[in-house]
């Protein structure tokens, strides 16, 4: 049987186009159902039955109705504060200017202090 399965798929690859997207399509679908089924029954399993809780509480629409409305109002609340600290941080990167100050001195000269004075003359060597 495994030979039959190696011999199948040794020879898949030189099979025609049409062929070969028949069986992809087939063993995708079949790897799909393998997957789904035991997820389904790992979940049957994990998760009690139904009819084995005891439900003792029936729940008013009403009741439902004033949870999903508070929840959300949470949940909006949260998130608008959220949205509101990023657009200030955006605001706040956007606004940012970078800025060079020159100040002239009383003699119209900009900034003597930086320039040094007593620096020794390079004596000027003329290449042959």
């Amino acid at each position: 049987m495994i030979d039959r399965i190696k011999d199948f798929l040794i020879q898949l690859p030189e099979k025609d186009e049409e062929t070969r997207k028949m069986w992809l399509v087939i063993l995708t679908s079949f790897s799909m159902v393998i997957v789904i089924a035991s997820w389904a029954v790992y979940l049957d399993y994990e998760i009690p039955s139904l009819n084995q809780l005891a439900v003792t509480e029936t729940v008013n629409d009403e009741d439902f109705l004033a949870v999903i409305e508070s929840g959300a109002g949470v949940i909006s609340e949260k998130t608008g504060l959220k949205l509101s600290k990023i657009v200030g941080a955006i605001k706040t990167a956007v606004s940012k200017t970078n800025s060079i100050k020159i100040e002239k001195t009383a003699d119209n000269q900009i900034y003597q202090e930086f320039i040094k004075r007593d620096l020794e003359e390079v004596a000027v060597k003329k290449l042959p």
